[in-house]
């Protein structure tokens, strides 16, 4: 159980703006396990809101949790990572890192539950400005939200 040597590099990772980084998720997630007084601490000291360490913490632990890597996970961004947390397990790490490269937010917080129970479709118009005013017109009379 190392205690000051994990706060000391979440620290470091904080002071070198990596917060976005996978490394400082599983050192988070690390302080945290191993030492909730260092964490509250380590978020005192840095004057950072406890939810900024939270989150890469609640990540750490699901990228443990599961055994990946920072390569298999290919560079997905903070918030799909942070919708798929929860239900990331060894048997389905495959499939929703897959998906989550290859969805947007929306459809990958759908697939995982947490979407709003609705078939949602997006669509891109390319309009002339005469025409905007029309098509949004026609499409609200019809029940779609602009």
């Amino acid at each position: 159980m190392r205690k000051a040597g994990d706060q000391e590099a979440v620290r470091s990772m904080l002071i070198q703006s990596k917060a976005g980084s996978y490394a400082l998720a599983r050192a988070v997630a690390d302080l945290q396990e191993a030492d909730p007084d260092g964490f509250q601490e380590l978020v005192n000291e840095a004057g950072v809101l406890r939810r900024r360490l939270y989150y890469p913490g609640k990540v750490g632990r699901a990228l443990a949790a599961a055994s990946l890597s920072d390569e298999m996970l290919g560079g997905i961004g903070w918030t799909k990572l942070r919708v798929i947390a929860d239900h990331l397990t060894t048997e389905n790490a495959n499939e929703l890192i897959t998906f989550a490269r290859t969805s947007t937010v929306v459809e990958l917080r759908q697939v995982v539950g947490r979407g709003t129970g609705r078939k949602i479709k997006h669509l891109l118009l390319r309009l002339e400005v005469g025409d905007y005013d029309r098509v949004v017109s026609a499409l609200t009379q019809h029940g779609a939200i602009i």
